[in-house]
């Protein structure tokens, strides 16, 4: 099975959109509360070896923060957004 359609069945309950623009890219879009249980399910899978990088995109009311993970066959990345007022996760 690909691991697009793997990643979308595990994470039904937790990610608001899988999208995948092109083969071996996964974006996963999720809400900052569920960051910890989301790389926990991931990183559990076969397959997953690390956390790349954490990018930050700025804009006028809150920060998106992208988490690039690292999987064999693909480049997944977390993203969700704080607010400014309140930059935790």
């Amino acid at each position: 099975m690909r691991i697009r359609s793997l990643i979308k069945r595990m994470l039904r309950r937790d990610a608001l959109e899988v999208s995948s623009p092109r083969e071996n890219r996964i974006f996963i879009q999720i809400t900052r509360g569920k960051l910890r249980k989301t790389i926990g399910k991931l990183m559990r899978m076969e397959g997953f070896s690390h956390l790349s990088t954490i990018t930050g995109v700025d804009s006028e009311t809150e920060v998106e923060l992208i988490y690039h993970l690292f999987h064999k066959d693909a480049l997944i990345s977390l993203r969700f957004a704080v607010p400014k007022q309140d930059p935790t996760v």
